[in-house]
């Protein structure tokens, strides 16, 4: 196998007309999975070093650590260093690796870096990444699909010729080469909604305008709510410049009114379920399970009608507002009563991001936080008599007294409390 290796390493340095550097490194370090790493120092005054290749094959799952101690055997000495790179042609040909974490701390993947690791079928790129060279991911032809972050500023030429779908996080236009993608393998380039004319224009992509498709890059359900009618569903919230699909698993939520009393409410009307189309427009979402990246694509089936006001606003860029109140769904200090709280210390300003739904708000000014309350169970408040309320005792929102709530939305003498 060492030999089988090493003359595929010879090869492809005498190919790519460089020398065979990578077969030397500085130490090793086992990864949670007790695989061998071998990385190269690259820095020794900023403490940086890059993963490098070895004779030996890596294979199965890697995970490659933020930072690695490497012990000086002539003076003792031990020394962290941050691992910011994956070196020229560190994985090239192992052809048994499956999958590769990648840490936040990486900002290149040189070329050749992963060049036809054929069994690979999983790599996370992480948002630090600005960097993606030649070749990179060239023949990893069991890598169907790959999203590439938007920090990603430059890929190089062919690396990512074997992948058929490929997902676009960012707004802005990376720069490629004229052949990062291979035309006959592309079947589908997702780009975000509302971007999809312009990425098509754009010098360097409009080769691929025919395989792009929009979709929203940050649809993400994570927030437990644990309220009356809501059934302990992950939520999220998400903005959308054009129609989309909702996915499997997902329901679609617009905000219709607010309820200003001492604990301000905004009732959720359920506007769609998996399967169907909705319109532009800023909506929460939620899920029985948690998701990390559900994906949102542009449709042109008739989409639903939306009923009613919806206070949700959002945008398809990264913006700063000022001249409202803005809130965002999150928690409490304690990370629970999932509401709509202040984006900011006074709610005056908000850094959101593309295709997230916040609530912009000029009246409520006071309130920090704005509990949510499903339309089929906010009626329950009018359900209990006045009298009956001010008895002292507890209601949930369908208008049933509780003995002992548990966490959530509740009635006592008249009024909402939170529990």
């Amino acid at each position: 196998m060492k030999k089988r290796l090493l003359l595929k390493g010879l090869l492809a340095a005498l190919m790519l007309g460089s020398p065979l550097s990578g077969m030397a490194y500085h130490f090793t370090a086992t990864d949670v999975n007790g695989n061998t790493i071998y990385y190269n120092i690259t820095d020794k005054t900023n403490l940086t070093c890059e993963v490098t290749s070895s004779s030996d094959s890596y294979s199965g799952d890697i995970v490659i650590p933020d930072s690695v101690e490497y012990k000086d055997e002539t003076n003792g000495t031990t020394t962290k260093y941050a691992v910011t790179s994956i070196g020229y042609s560190a994985f090239m040909y192992c052809e048994d690796l499956t999958s590769v974490e990648i840490p936040s701390t990486v900002t290149s993947i040189a070329s050749s870096a992963f060049y036809y690791c054929t069994g690979l079928t999983s790599v996370v790129i992480p948002s630090s990444v600005d960097y993606i060279g030649n070749d990179a991911f060239k023949g990893c032809t069991s890598l169907t699909s790959v999203v590439i972050p938007s920090s990603v500023e430059n890929i190089g030429n062919h690396a990512f010729a074997s992948c058929n779908t490929v997902y676009l996080t960012s707004t802005t236009y990376p720069t490629i080469k004229d052949e990062t993608f291979n035309t006959d393998n592309l079947k589908a380039l997702y780009v975000p909604v509302g971007q999809k004319e312009d990425y098509a224009d754009d010098d360097d992509w409009s080769a691929y305008s025919s395989k792009m498709i929009g979709y929203i890059p940050s649809a993400s359900t994570k927030a437990l709510m644990n309220v009356d009618g809501f059934d302990d569903k992950y939520w999220g919230t998400i903005y959308t410049s054009a129609a989309v699909n909702v996915p499997e698993g997902i329901t679609v939520y617009t905000m219709s009114s607010i309820d200003e009393e001492e604990i301000p409410t905004a009732v959720i009307a359920n506007v769609a379920k998996a399967g169907q189309t909705i319109p532009a427009g800023a909506y929460l979402i939620s899920s029985a399970t948690q998701k990390d990246s559900t994906i949102f694509v542009e449709s042109s089936a008739t989409p639903v009608e939306i009923s009613g006001e919806n206070l949700l606003d959002g945008k398809i860029v990264d913006t700063d507002l000022s001249g409202s109140k803005y809130y965002i769904l999150s928690g409490d200090a304690n990370g629970e009563n999932i509401g709509f709280y202040w984006a900011s210390s006074d709610g005056s300003t908000l850094s959101t991001k593309a295709y997230k739904a916040y609530l912009p708000l000029s009246s409520a000014a006071g309130a920090k936080a704005i509990m949510l309350v499903s339309d089929s169970y906010a009626s329950g408040i009018n359900s209990v008599s006045s009298e009956t309320a001010k008895s002292g005792k507890i209601y949930n929102l369908q208008g049933i007294e509780v003995s002992e709530p548990a966490q959530g939305l509740y009635i006592k003498n008249g009024k909402k409390i939170i529990k």
